[in-house]
């Protein structure tokens, strides 16, 4: 026999995360056949049944008692759609007597997504920096990896 066997993959699945706004267990199956009677092996990057998380590419192959083969390949989306959360906090500050500058300490920003988050800062309020009187200010963004974010503003006066 030097014919391959075929597979058929599912279409590709998108599906939305569950409770915990991450993850998704997904079930799925694949249609084999070979021309000769015999034992036909699939094997499969992934189970049926499996978590996911985020967009996965899954490969399944078929093989055949005399070691033809064929593979096909197909996608599952899990949709995170919630957002992170992100808290920011912000500080005032007066000068010393005779002093016309000031250090000024504030927190980072608390930020939570079940998926992980990712915190960038753009602007001029740093903590531990020493300010001239007047205002500043950074935006804190929290993303996580499926792009949703958030964003909160710190202020140093």
């Amino acid at each position: 026999d030097v014919e391959d066997p075929t597979i058929i993959c599912p279409a590709d699945i998108n599906v939305a995360a569950n409770a915990d706004g991450c993850s998704s267990i997904v079930n799925f199956s694949y249609v084999t056949s070979d021309n000769c009677m015999g034992s036909l092996v699939v094997t499969s990057t992934h189970q049926s049944g499996d978590n996911f998380v985020g967009i996965t590419d899954v490969t399944g192959t078929a093989t055949d008692s005399d070691g033809n083969s064929a593979s096909c390949t197909f996608r599952i989306t899990v949709d995170d759609s919630v957002p992170p959360e992100i808290s920011c906090f912000s500080a005032t500050a007066n000068t010393s007597p005779g002093l016309c500058t000031a250090t000024v300490f504030f927190r980072d920003p608390d930020a939570f997504d079940v998926c992980g988050v990712d915190i960038t800062r753009t602007g001029t309020a740093i903590s531990g920096e020493t300010y001239t009187p007047g205002s500043y200010s950074s935006t804190f963004t929290a993303t996580d990896p499926a792009g949703n974010f958030d964003s909160c503003v710190s202020e140093v006066d």
